[in-house]
C-alpha cells in the first residue's frame, strides 16, 4: 500500500518531537512517575514500614493485595523497562 504525503509528513513531525526531548529519566524520577501511575489506579504506597529501610509497601485498596518492593528491584525494573527503550530509540 502506498503512503500518502500527509502520512509521511505526520511521521516526520512525530520523529521531530521525539528527537527534541533527549532527557533520560533517572531511576528516582522513573520510580516517582510509576508510583504516581499506581496511585492513580488506587494503590497505597508506604516507604520504610516493612523491614528494610530501602523498600516500599504497595497495598492495592481494591483487592487488599500487599506487595513489598525493595530498591534493588526498582532499579532492575528501571534498567530493564526504561533504559532498554532509550537504547533502541
Amino acid at each position: 500500500m502506498k503512503m500518502g504525503t500527509a502520512q509521511k509528513q505526520n511521521i516526520a513531525v512525530q520523529h521531530r518531537i521525539w528527537n527534541k526531548n533527549p532527557h533520560v529519566m533517572t531511576c528516582e524520577e522513573w520510580r516517582d512517575y510509576r508510583f504516581n501511575q499506581l496511585q492513580n489506579d488506587g494503590v497505597k504506597i508506604e516507604h520504610g514500614h516493612c523491614g528494610p529501610a530501602e523498600a516500599w509497601r504497595l497495598t492495592n485498596t481494591k483487592t487488599g493485595t500487599v506487595m513489598i518492593v525493595p530498591q534493588s528491584e526498582i532499579e532492575a525494573d528501571w534498567k530493564r523497562c526504561y533504559l532498554h527503550r532509550e537504547v533502541k530509540a
